[in-house]
């Protein structure tokens, strides 16, 4: 009589606490007012810096952060800890000295 009871009790546990997938899916509404949530909130986030990237045998790192209207690429002198905003521009690419894939820490 324990023994039935008790299976009873877990078969009706494993029925009342399984995952209910279809319940969880979104709806399309859902799935629209998501995508427009970027748009909503992308200026907000503002000075946001992405991961650091160092040039190529130099002591120079660069990196990206989120400005209102757009994003603004950062070039850090790692020996002088001088840094400014660059612009770029298509001639300033092409005199770019080549990156490593070498990574650093976010710059604070």
């Amino acid at each position: 009589m324990l023994v039935r009871r008790t299976v009873a009790f877990f078969v009706v546990s494993l029925v009342l606490l399984a995952p209910r997938p279809a319940l969880a899916q979104g709806t399309i509404a859902d799935y629209q007012r998501a995508m427009g949530l970027r748009d909503k909130y992308q200026g907000l986030a503002v000075n946001v810096p992405e991961p650091a990237t160092w040039v190529e045998k130099t002591t120079h790192f660069w990196y990206r952060r989120s400005v209102k209207g757009g994003n603004e690429f950062v070039l850090v002198d790692a020996a002088t800890r001088r840094s400014g905003p660059r612009s770029i521009t298509s001639g300033s690419l092409t005199r770019c000295p080549k990156r490593s894939n070498r990574r650093s820490a976010t710059p604070r």
